[in-house]
C-alpha cells in the first residue's frame, strides 16, 4: 500500500503530462513521459480541460511526430494544432524528467508525491493513471496508437491493451515486427492488431528522438502501418 499525496493524486488523473488534441480522434500518439525536469511542486494543479498545442513547439519530438502526422495529411498548414490534425498527444506517465532512468527520482518527487522510488511511482500510475487512459480511448471512434518507445513496450500494453487478454501478449513470442531502417542497422516497430471497441491497433516503435526515430523518411514509413 501506497501512502500517495492528495496533490499528486488529483494531478495524475487529470489530463497532466499531455499534449493534447482531439481525444476522439482516429490517431493517438503517445510517450512515455514529459521531458525535462521539474523539480518546484508548489505551483502545479490539476489540468481539467482537455489541452491542446501547436504540431510544431519547442519540443524536438513534437517535430518528429508532425513528420508522422504531416505525411497522412500533407494540406495540413504548419501552424496546425493537434486537435485540428485530429490527433492526441499523450503521455504515460504524468511528471517530467530530463530522462526515464529511475536515478533521476530525488527527494523533492518522494516529498510531492510520496513515494519513495520512481518504481513506486510507476506502479501506482500503472494502477490508477492507465485505467483513466483506458476511459479517455473509450471516446469517439477507435483508435490507433503509435508508442514511442520500445523499451516500455509493457507499460503501453498495461495501458491500452484489453486488460482481459494483456497476459497473452505480454508473454507472446509471436510478434509482427517490421523493420523500416533506411541504412543497415535494423529499425524495427511492432504492429499489435487488437480490433477491440475501442483501439484497433497498437504500434510500438523506437523512441521518437536522437537515438531512435530520427530520420523523417524512416518516421514516414510508419504512416503506411496506421
Amino acid at each position: 500500500m501506497f501512502n500517495v499525496s492528495k496533490d499528486f493524486e488529483d494531478y495524475a488523473l487529470s489530463y497532466s503530462g499531455h499534449n493534447g488534441g482531439d481525444i476522439n480522434g482516429k490517431y493517438w500518439f503517445c510517450g512515455i513521459e514529459p521531458g525535462a525536469e521539474l523539480l518546484d511542486f508548489q505551483n502545479i494543479k490539476p489540468i481539467t480541460e482537455i489541452p491542446d498545442c501547436n504540431l510544431y513547439n519547442s519540443w524536438q519530438i513534437s517535430h518528429k511526430v508532425a513528420h508522422l502526422i504531416r505525411d497522412i495529411n500533407p494540406k495540413l498548414p504548419k501552424d496546425a494544432t493537434y486537435k485540428e490534425a485530429g490527433w492526441f498527444f499523450a503521455n504515460l506517465y504524468p511528471l517530467a524528467f530530463p530522462k526515464f532512468e529511475n536515478a533521476y527520482w530525488k527527494n523533492e518527487h518522494t516529498d510531492y508525491t510520496g513515494f519513495f522510488t520512481k518504481d513506486e511511482y510507476k506502479i501506482w500510475c500503472q494502477k490508477y493513471r492507465f485505467l483513466e487512459l483506458r476511459k479517455m480511448i473509450q471516446s469517439g471512434q477507435s483508435k490507433t496508437i503509435v508508442c514511442s518507445g520500445t523499451g516500455c513496450r509493457n507499460d503501453f500494453l498495461l495501458a491500452f491493451y484489453p486488460q482481459d487478454k494483456i497476459r497473452y501478449i505480454l508473454f507472446s513470442k509471436n510478434r509482427n515486427i517490421v523493420n523500416i531502417s533506411n541504412g543497415n542497422k535494423p529499425k524495427n516497430i511492432e504492429i499489435i492488431d487488437v480490433n477491440s471497441d475501442n483501439v484497433m491497433k497498437i504500434i510500438i516503435t523506437p523512441f521518437f528522438g536522437q537515438w531512435g526515430m530520427n530520420n523523417t523518411e524512416e518516421i514516414k514509413k510508419i504512416s503506411q502501418y496506421l
